[in-house]
């Protein structure tokens, strides 16, 4: 993974509380140290995650505190010849709001809170 770019964020409201296929991030980069990933797959990922972090704090109503999270997902390219990368989320403790930043758009979140 390179520079995380601006990405996209996404703001739910507080009816978010499986987190199935998500994992925190030491469990990725544990996962990562039994594989084939790089040394520096650590560094990438808590710096991808502190990224997340400040483009929620800026676009969002995030207020800093976390309940549950950051986790992590795993993103397949939207293109050939973009490279993986994951997309984070955290539910705030306040209120239960959820909060996704991911370096694709993911349409489909904006359609999940229009519905609701």
């Amino acid at each position: 993974m390179n520079r995380p770019p601006r990405g996209h964020v996404y703001e739910h409201g507080p009816n978010t509380d499986r987190w199935v296929g998500w994992m925190t991030p030491e469990d990725v980069v544990r996962q990562g140290r039994e594989t084939t990933m790089r040394e520096d797959w650590s560094h990438e990922i808590r710096a991808v995650v502190e990224h997340a972090k400040a483009q929620l704090r800026e676009r969002t109503t995030w207020e800093g505190d976390v309940r549950e999270g950051p986790y992590i997902a795993g993103l397949m390219p939207p293109a050939p010849g973009q490279e993986y990368t994951v997309a984070v989320a955290l539910k705030q403790d306040n209120d239960g709001r959820t909060f996704v930043w991911s370096p694709f758009e993911l349409p489909w979140l904006n359609e999940y809170e229009a519905q609701r």
